[in-house]
């Protein structure tokens, strides 16, 4: 190694196989604002998207697995605050939204490498601002059924 490329090293080495996607990427600091919002399989379909950009496909199975997870355990939440009487519903309803908050935040630590070793090598990514402003956007949008059904309310709850 040669004196000019000793600085260069420490950045390289925090991406080793880093690759290049054809399309533009979302940051993955937006996964944990859309798993609070719109519930955990949302932000894992974005962080599939991601990882099957960049052809990471583990990374995509653990992004679908997570988002099977977070729902399950909100609808587990809900189902059983609602079948005792004694639970506050709009308490476990906060609960299933701070476990969705929790399971963003495990997207976004899973797909940080990968999406800033695309970046790095200079890919094209979304804008930050946009993709918080068209998520903030589609919460008066979306209808409270299909939002419920999305954070992991079963049907007929």
């Amino acid at each position: 190694m040669s004196v000019l490329d000793a600085p260069l090293e420490p950045l390289l080495r925090r991406y080793p196989d880093a690759r290049v996607a054809t399309v533009p990427l979302l940051e993955p600091v937006v996964l944990a604002y859309v798993a609070l919002a719109f519930g955990t399989p949302a932000a894992s379909a974005l962080a599939a998207y991601n990882a099957i950009a960049v052809r990471r496909w583990r990374l995509a199975a653990a992004a679908i697995a997570l988002g099977i997870v977070g729902w399950l355990a909100f609808a587990v939440i809900v189902v059983f605050a609602a079948s005792h009487p004694q639970w506050n519903i709009r308490l476990a309803i906060l609960g299933g939204r701070v476990v969705h908050l929790i399971l963003g935040g495990v997207l976004f630590l899973q797909q940080r490498r990968a999406v800033h070793g695309h970046e790095f090598l200079g890919g094209n990514m979304v804008p930050l601002r946009a993709s918080y402003f068209l998520a903030f956007g589609l919460q008066f949008v979306i209808p409270g059924a299909l939002l419920a059904l999305m954070l992991g309310v079963p049907p007929g709850r």
